[in-house]
């Protein structure tokens, strides 16, 4: 009975002990699993800002040659207008 006894003292303590080795490596990980999430977090927002910038630089560029297109008609209709003027008179 005694020999028993302290096999299972033993084994007790060993359980005990892998389960704090158990236990500290969960925690670390949960650490390393937060540090990795907010790094991620961080990469897609800024992912998402030069996203944003680019279609805005791409809107205002359009926005140009629209303006260009519009003014180069505009000039255009003058010259037909004045051609057609000048035929009439």
């Amino acid at each position: 009975m005694n020999a028993v006894s302290i096999f299972l003292g033993i084994s007790s303590a060993i359980i005990g002990i892998g389960i704090i080795v158990i236990g500290v490596y969960a925690v670390l990980l949960a650490k390393r699993t937060d540090i990795l999430v907010k790094t991620e977090d961080e990469r897609a927002k800024r992912m998402m800002e030069e996203g944003k910038k680019e279609i805005n630089e791409r809107i205002e560029q359009s926005r140009r040659e629209s303006a260009e297109r519009i003014e180069q008609m505009r000039k255009e209709g003058e010259m037909t207008r004045d051609v057609i003027k000048a035929k009439e008179s």
